[in-house]
């Protein structure tokens, strides 16, 4: 068993040094594809992009209903989930929960590299099995739970590999490519939930908590109640102006889009989960019904009847 464990090691490290001569980079292997601003899955189970911007198109504070899992490559980018703010580093890896809201926030001057992955809920729920809960590593309610998580040279070769292998196989002809997509897939799940529960450390913003995270944390807990500039100038002790200036600076939009938004993301996921229109709507701090169904139209293109008969 000792050989067997030594030369599986030994196998790892000789796979990792070829994988880095070869380059984690490697241009004349790696295929990348054009940015699509999109947010809905044109596939029923995955989609997995690897995109290189040189001049990389904004992207809006916006949030899905399916999971994401992003590897970062290269550039200057600091990430927004719900209102905290981390600072990437090579290798870093982002999980990303649905109705999470996130944007990634790009400093201009260096080339901005990136491999995204998204899953759909109910197909990571049938890969998973009781002893074997793939979602582990997305789940916000557990201690410590933190969206970045920092790799090793080591770790990041082997994801890198998978990540490389899993863009390849998921828009292959090749016999069988499927049944192999999905195998890299489950490896690939496997590690970063390994990951998640082995850290040492959790990654937290990279920000102290300024009046902004105070703000987006309020807001993520107390969505439900009366919420307006007025109450949150009073509730933090500054003028509504400097409230409106700093928040809309540090996360893109106006503190009420924020709230609609989030508001809107949990009533999605509220009625998904078979609650009546109705229930949701006072759930989720909407005044009246009518508001309620106009907003959410407006944004997702249905009604919150349609949403539930979409989730049937």
């Amino acid at each position: 068993m000792f050989l067997q464990h030594l030369l599986h090691i030994l196998l790892d490290t000789l796979q990792f040094l070829l994988y880095n001569l070869c380059g984690e980079v490697d241009d004349m292997v790696k295929k990348t594809q054009k940015f699509d601003l999109r947010q809905q899955m044109n596939r029923n189970k995955f989609e997995v992009f690897h995109y290189r911007d040189e001049r990389p198109k904004p992207v809006k504070i916006h949030h899905h209903d399916f999971y994401e899992i992003y590897f970062f490559l290269g550039g200057d980018v600091s990430y927004l989930v719900d209102g905290k703010n981390y600072k990437l580093n090579r290798g870093d890896l982002l999980l990303i929960s649905p109705q999470e809201l996130h944007r990634p926030i790009v400093k201009a001057g260096s080339v901005y590299e990136r491999i995204v992955l998204w899953i759909d809920r109910t197909y990571l729920a049938s890969l998973s099995t009781p002893e074997c809960d793939l979602t582990l590593c997305f789940q916000s309610d557990k201690h410590n739970h933190t969206n970045v998580i920092h790799t090793n040279a080591m770790m990041r070769g082997r994801i890198a590999e998978l990540f490389e292998l899993l863009c390849r196989e998921a828009y292959s002809t090749d016999f069988a490519a499927e049944a192999y997509a999905q195998g890299l897939l489950l490896q690939l799940l496997a590690e970063v939930n390994r990951l998640v529960q082995q850290r040492d450390e959790p990654v937290f913003s990279s920000e102290a908590p300024s009046l902004v995270n105070r703000i987006t944390s309020y807001i993520n807990t107390h969505y439900g109640e009366d919420i307006s500039l007025d109450t949150l100038s009073a509730h933090f002790f500054v003028s509504k102006y400097y409230l409106s200036h700093e928040f809309s600076q540090k996360i893109g939009i106006s503190v009420v889009r924020y709230l609609t938004l989030k508001r809107l993301s949990i009533a999605k996921e509220l009625l998904s989960e078979g609650l009546s229109a109705s229930e949701v709507c006072a759930h989720c701090g909407f005044h009246n019904y009518t508001t309620f169904y106009r907003t959410f139209r407006e944004e997702y293109g249905i009604s919150p009847g349609r949403a539930i008969e979409r989730a049937k």
